[in-house]
């Protein structure tokens, strides 16, 4: 009997053993329908329906998404420049970037609050979730983001190719692909050699960013005195 569950092998070798969403490695991720499967049972076996999803991202998804109109109304990684929908900032918090197009942004956070990407310690949490500690999400990208802010300071003081070369072997076991993006982002060989680590990353997806909101205009300077 076919299951859904018989394309995680393939999943994982294109995609990586890596959250779909919030991009933690995990050793069991689910196979994640974007339209739910009890909804809509005849996408149950859809090839194009399925992402990887770790247990936090997925419970927190649940059925939110069962429609076409569900569907076009969030960012999917498979399909668009979610790199360019969220910043990742000190200690691996994320915020949603300040898009020039409003419903672009408005995708951006329907995104994040999909799957809890946006959450800070001890908010949005159940008590549940609380007392055994289930979601680390934030913990674990905090973590990567301190581990890629040390290597990046190593590599500075030897910048040789083993360095480069364990940066990476850590990389991939940590998992959170963005967060090593950006503190990585002024040393192109090193972005090169993430994008090429990392499966399934699409390189003109990364390089080419969209454009942000502009800055507050400047106030005008003072007339000259008369």
């Amino acid at each position: 009997m076919v299951e859904y569950r018989h394309a995680r092998p393939t999943l994982l070798e294109r995609m990586g053993g890596y959250c779909s969403f919030c991009e933690v490695q995990a050793p069991n991720l689910d196979v994640e329908h974007i339209r739910c499967k009890d909804h809509n049972p005849e996408l149950e076996l859809e090839w194009s329906n399925f992402l990887l999803a770790c247990k936090n991202c997925n419970s927190t998804k649940g059925t939110t998404v069962s429609t076409d109109e569900d569907v076009a109304a969030r960012l999917w990684p498979d399909r668009d420049r979610t790199q360019d929908a969220f910043v990742y900032g000190e200690g691996g918090v994320v915020s949603v970037a300040p898009l020039v197009d409003p419903a672009e942004r408005r995708k951006a956070e329907l995104t994040a609050e999909m799957v809890g990407l946006l959450r800070r310690p001890g908010a949005g949490l159940t008590s549940g979730q609380t007392r055994t500690a289930s979601d680390r999400r934030l913990h674990l990208r905090r973590q990567a983001w301190d581990e890629a802010t040390i290597s990046r300071n190593n590599l500075r003081k030897a910048p040789v190719e083993e360095m480069r070369d364990q940066i990476l072997i850590l990389a991939k076991a940590r998992g959170f692909f963005s967060v090593w993006l950006t503190v990585f982002r002024d040393d192109a060989d090193m972005v090169d050699r993430l994008i090429r680590a990392f499966s399934g990353t699409d390189r003109a997806r990364i390089l080419t960013p969209t454009p942000t909101a502009p800055p507050p205009p400047q106030a005008p300077p003072p007339p000259p005195p008369a």
